[in-house]
């Protein structure tokens, strides 16, 4: 994380993330334009790069099994819109 944030500061583009235990989740999104833009698409391929140089990407068996689709597709759905507050009820 400490890598990747370091790069954040110099691009001023900062993701949505948690880290737990052992596992890192990493959404780049935009405000504007809404949806997906160039910084995050650079910055999701330096987040994959880095991963492999440090030993800790699964490559092996993520794309037959479709684990990266399902995965990107539930966090998607369950993390909703971060740029949006949510209610007091929604915590």
């Amino acid at each position: 994380m400490n890598i990747i944030a370091s790069e954040c500061a110099v691009q001023k583009h900062h993701p949505e993330w948690s880290n737990v235990y052992n596992t890192t989740f990493i959404r780049w999104t935009t405000h504007s334009p809404p949806g997906l833009s160039e910084k995050d698409v650079v910055m999701a391929r330096f987040c994959d790069e880095k991963a492999v140089e440090c030993g800790e990407a699964v490559t092996e068996g993520v794309e037959e099994k479709g684990i990266g689709r399902e995965l990107a597709d539930r966090v998607a759905v369950e993390g909703g819109d971060c740029c949006v507050p949510k209610g007091k009820g929604s915590l």
